[in-house]
């Protein structure tokens, strides 16, 4: 333990919203920093989700002194799925008598919570952090590379921003491998864009749903057991991909059954990349649009149940889904409990 611990009043909890995860990441790291620069060491760091927890474990870890370190740092993720009363209290209670030598913070990528819980955090320490608007990430990326001393057209980032999650965490992890990818060549294009999100060795959600569009099962379910294994993707965000992608497929599969064509579709989705339109033209060929609508009631049934199941259940129930929508093409009309 060290001997320059030094004592002074912080704020206990803080309530850290919104979407945009590079700001708000930054926001933390900022506030880890000065927490270890008042105790006079690091920080430990404990992580929570709120599914099958038992929130007075979670309370204990925050007023128990720890043995090693001068303060403790809680993170309560996805702090938006805490409903329950008993456990919106014994947050709550915590959170209006904290203690000094912890830190709670709760984080959730949504705009609202419980207001149970809303209302127990001063204003001071609650921050919302918005998403970007387009020409702000559009500008970020633009600004990112100009650091760098690499061009890159206006045509490639809208490309990037159609592959990339909306926060700049996300944009900063794909513009370092891009930058990587570019090696000798100081000018990013769209066609550079497209290698890396389709023919780089690492997997992700766009190169899933790929293999979904092409109706091969087999290709899809290997790409997800990877995904997993990586650990680089959460399952819900992997299903919110995948949702983002299958709406666009239906907008196109129905502009094609109104007899529009496919550039015509591509044109009004601003869908760029002769591989990425490849994708929606093999795609087309596979579902038919009363097909997708029954996939996308699959959607939030399967949402449910990530959220209500964790580690290797999470695991069966993405199977499950890749099985009703390229199998069934979303004829399943419930989900069975997987009898495991």
């Amino acid at each position: 333990m060290s001997a320059s611990r030094k004592s002074g009043k912080k704020p206990g909890v803080y309530l850290l919203l919104g979407p945009e995860n590079g700001q708000k990441q930054e926001f933390i790291d900022q506030l880890t920093k000065k927490i270890a620069s008042e105790s006079g060491e690091k920080p430990e760091e404990y992580r929570y989700y709120p599914f099958k927890l038992e929130f007075l474990d979670v309370v204990s870890t925050l007023r128990n002194t720890s043995l090693f370190a001068a303060h403790r740092i809680v993170f309560l993720n996805q702090v938006h799925d805490v409903k329950n009363k008993t456990d919106c209290e014994i947050l709550s209670e915590y959170c209006k008598r904290p203690v000094s030598d912890a830190t709670l913070i709760m984080l959730s990528d949504l705009y609202q919570i419980d207001k149970r819980l809303d209302s127990v955090v001063p204003k001071e320490q609650k921050r919302v952090f918005w998403e970007l608007f387009e020409n702000q990430k559009q500008s970020w990326i633009s600004n990112y590379f100009r650091s760098a001393g690499i061009t890159i057209t206006a045509e490639a980032v809208d490309l990037l921003l159609e592959h990339v999650e909306n926060n700049t965490q996300e944009l900063k992890q794909v513009c370092e491998r891009l930058a990587l990818f570019l090696k000798d060549e100081k000018t990013i294009s769209e066609d550079l864009v497209e290698d890396l999100v389709y023919h780089s060795r690492e997997e992700n959600v766009f190169t899933l749903f790929d293999r979904i569009a092409q109706g091969s099962f087999s290709s899809s379910l290997e790409i997800l057991q990877n995904l997993r294994h990586s650990g680089a993707t959460d399952p819900s965000q992997l299903l919110g991909g995948l949702l983002w992608q299958f709406r666009r497929l239906l907008t196109v599969r129905r502009m094609i059954d109104a007899r529009y064509s496919l550039d015509d579709a591509y044109r009004k989705l601003k869908i760029r990349g002769k591989k990425n339109q490849r994708v929606y033209a093999v795609a087309c060929d596979v579902y038919t649009a009363g097909q997708l609508e029954r996939i996308f009631t699959l959607f939030s049934e399967y949402e449910t149940q990530l959220r209500s199941n964790s580690g290797n259940m999470q695991d069966i129930y993405l199977k499950l889904f890749l099985y009703d929508v390229v199998l069934k093409k979303g004829t399943t009309a419930i989900i069975a409990t997987p009898d495991y």
